[in-house]
């Protein structure tokens, strides 16, 4: 309910969760790709989609870790 159902955000707090927590960038797209993302659009966009979260959850991490 934090996130108002919204998977976009629910996704990079997952990320940025999974990330400084021990988790891999791979093991962060194979949990995405198992919500529907076919709104996103094809497997190219979906792909992009994954992309742009992880790197903007890393970032996100990063300048956490800076602090």
């Amino acid at each position: 309910t934090r996130y108002g159902a919204d998977g976009t955000r629910i996704d990079l707090a997952f990320a940025i969760y999974a990330l400084t927590h021990g988790g891999t960038a791979e093991d962060v797209e194979a949990a995405i790709r198992t919500r529907d993302l076919s709104h996103k659009g094809g497997e190219k966009r979906q792909a992009d989609y994954v992309e742009r979260t992880i790197k903007k959850a890393i970032a996100t991490a990063e300048r956490s870790r800076c602090r």
